[in-house]
């Protein structure tokens, strides 16, 4: 698929943390390989970085803006119509995918971003060097996550515990059961 072989483009170390800013700016999609409903936008799924696509919601009329940050300031600087370098660059973006085949029109983009990838349905450009870094995840966050997994997991095993005592239980108290039944006592406790 050319979207795997864009975002394969050109790949290092220092350029893998630069976001991806997705054109143009909708959350939904209709490609030729879609027939006439609007999906989702795929690439957020399919890049190996973070993408940055719009999460606005048109019910009806009514629009419910973007809530993502990044997404909000996308739509903020979008309202001229055109992304300058120290825009984009200001949002961790190093590279831009424009999905040729599905409505709307992208801004006018910097004219020192160039092609990594040109291909008939994508295109993806690249900031000048040195591409910007998105932040990694704050060590709180990456400690709140792993002690919230680490926390499931000693629920489970201490779930698992008590049901085996259980297991244990019954199964002893209808051995001692049985034997009391065929000796003609029964078992006082």
């Amino acid at each position: 698929m050319e979207v795997r072989r864009a975002s394969g483009a050109e790949t290092s170390e220092e350029s893998a943390r630069a976001r991806v800013l997705v054109l143009p700016w909708s959350a939904f999609r209709r490609f030729p390989w879609t027939g006439p409903d609007p999906v989702l936008d795929p690439a957020p799924r399919l890049l190996p970085r973070q993408a940055v696509v719009s999460d606005a919601l048109r019910v009806g009329d009514a629009r419910v803006p973007e809530e993502g940050e990044g997404a909000r300031a996308v739509a903020a600087a979008l309202r001229d119509g055109e992304l300058s370098d120290a825009e984009l660059r200001a949002l961790d973006v190093g590279w831009v995918l424009v999905e040729r085949t599905t409505p709307g029109e992208p801004p006018r983009l910097p004219a020192d971003w160039r092609p990594a990838y040109a291909g008939p349905e994508l295109e993806l450009l690249r900031a000048p060097d040195p591409l910007p870094a998105a932040p990694r995840a704050a060590t709180a966050r990456v400690v709140a996550v792993a002690g919230a997994q680490l926390l499931a997991v000693a629920l489970l095993l201490a779930a698992a515990t008590l049901a085996a005592r259980q297991v244990t239980r019954r199964y002893r108290s209808g051995r001692h059961a049985s034997r009391g039944a065929r000796s003609g006592t029964s078992l006082v406790t």
